[in-house]
């Protein structure tokens, strides 16, 4: 038996948010609202679960000169640490998560168009 009540995961214990970027959008000020989003959702959490201390992201979102993990931890006024680890098993959890959310649609996807 899966799900919450046997202490497994449904698909309702899992939020899959999907950011759509158009190819002209202004990609600074994309990265900048989706780093704003993460932190208010995160600091929610916390303030009502005192969870979590640390978020583990892939790479993905490292471009350059910008480190999306380093404004996401400044946004988060250092009340969360913030690391990048494209080996951990969070990272690769969430890739199986998001994947087959997209492939199949068996989990719900919310969307943003950008």
């Amino acid at each position: 038996m899966l799900g919450s009540q046997a202490g497994g995961i449904s698909p309702e214990d899992v939020f899959v948010f999907q950011l759509i970027i158009e190819r002209k959008a202004d990609i600074p000020r994309k990265y900048a609202w989706l780093e704003r989003k993460t932190a208010e959702l995160l600091l929610l959490a916390r303030k009502y679960r005192n969870y979590p201390h640390r978020v583990i992201i892939g790479s993905d979102l490292e471009k350059g000169q910008y480190s999306f993990a380093r404004r996401l931890e400044a946004a988060l006024w250092g009340t969360i640490s913030v690391y990048v680890d494209d080996k951990a098993c969070e990272v690769g959890i969430a890739d199986v998560l998001v994947n087959y959310a997209r492939l199949t649609g068996g989990l719900a996807i919310r969307k943003h168009h950008c």
